[in-house]
């Protein structure tokens, strides 16, 4: 049987082309000589341990995950989004649909609840890039691929442990808050949240 996260060759091959990469929107507020230009895209196999290296810097605000179950995380993902600063990977994001083939808990959550969705299954950002604007266009990024099937888009935040700024940022961004999910017996709690752009 065909591992539950795998996609066949013909599925990879027939998955909608991404769209080219962006220039994001500088920081006005920083120096001229520390600006950088960055660059928004799909991410290259090669950069794979660089990304799965970033997410695990980041848990538990996100999902541990083996480097073997990130590779197969990346070929069942709609997109992974790497966002580029002098060359060097600055933040990151997952992001699935309702098609996807993935049993995570949150995912499966949204899927009984909704029958057209985006989610983003996480980002990073690196510590040094932050508050620079990546993360928002990150969320950006991931609302042009729900605007494109008319789907909402959705993520979760972990309220145990707690994940205050994050809970903030979300709803500042105009998230709102639908339920809450106890994973793994309890030990993590987490705040489900949708946006639409309708």
């Amino acid at each position: 049987m065909e591992d539950f996260y795998m996609r066949s060759e013909r599925e990879l091959q027939s998955a909608p082309k991404q769209k080219p990469s962006a220039k994001i929107k500088l920081n006005m507020s920083e120096p001229r000589a520390k600006q950088k230009i960055h660059l928004i895209r799909e991410a290259e196999r090669s950069e794979l341990d660089a990304i799965w290296k970033l997410n695990q810097s980041e848990v538990p605000h996100v999902g541990s995950v083996s480097f073997e179950d990130f590779e197969k995380l990346v070929v069942a993902a709609r997109a992974v989004r790497v966002v580029v600063s002098d060359g060097k990977i600055a933040g990151f994001a997952v992001i699935f649909d309702e098609k996807g083939h993935y049993l995570s808990p949150n995912f499966i959550w949204f899927k009984a609840r909704y029958p057209a969705f985006t989610y983003i299954d996480r980002i990073v950002v690196l510590p040094e890039f932050r508050r620079r604007g990546i993360a928002r266009t990150l969320y950006d990024d991931a609302q042009k691929f729900a605007d494109s099937s008319g789907s909402l888009l959705t993520c979760e935040v972990n309220l145990n442990p707690p994940n205050p700024d994050s809970i903030q940022f979300h709803e500042k961004l105009g998230f709102k808050a639908v339920g809450t999910q106890e994973n793994y017996g309890g030990k993590i709690t987490v705040q489900m949240y949708v946006r639409s752009n309708v």
